[in-house]
């Protein structure tokens, strides 16, 4: 594979999308992405500074080449408040929420992103310095993670 896969990069990020996780309540979508990130071979720490057993998660992809210095990526987890279920719609090529509430794209876009960046690492195997990955909570909420 030579590209991304922008397929599954939509389907992750409506999937996501559809996760409530306003701040303090990041725990599911956090969840998630720990399986996801499992399931791609990495793993990840929480830091449990967060409520219900959310908190910053941490997960590096070791250097392939020592030679190369490390790059730190930095997401956050939570989302504005919503008061209902999130339906995102593909409408004319673009993403959008139904228009009853939030589409929780800030900060769910750049999550699937990173993952689909790891699907192309793992894929394509290039040589690469550690890939560090800081997934915050309390972000819409002063960041207080």
């Amino acid at each position: 594979m030579d590209s991304l896969d922008q397929n599954r990069l939509v389907d992750r990020f409506m999937k996501y999308a559809r996760v409530l996780s306003p701040t303090l309540g990041e725990i599911e979508f956090q969840r998630l992405l720990l399986e996801e990130l499992s399931a791609l071979g990495i793993s990840a720490e929480n830091d449990g500074s967060g409520r219900n057993g959310a908190g910053n998660l941490f997960a590096v992809v070791p250097s392939t080449e020592q030679s190369l210095s490390p790059v730190l990526f930095c997401m956050h987890t939570d989302t504005v408040e919503c008061s209902g279920r999130i339906d995102p719609k593909i409408v004319d090529g673009r993403i959008q929420s139904d228009g009853t509430t939030i589409l929780g794209a800030d900060d769910k876009a750049a999550v699937p992103a990173m993952q689909e960046v790891l699907y192309w690492f793992k894929e394509t195997r290039p040589p690469h310095g550690g890939l560090e990955m800081l997934f915050t909570w309390g972000e819409e909420n002063g960041h207080q993670g």
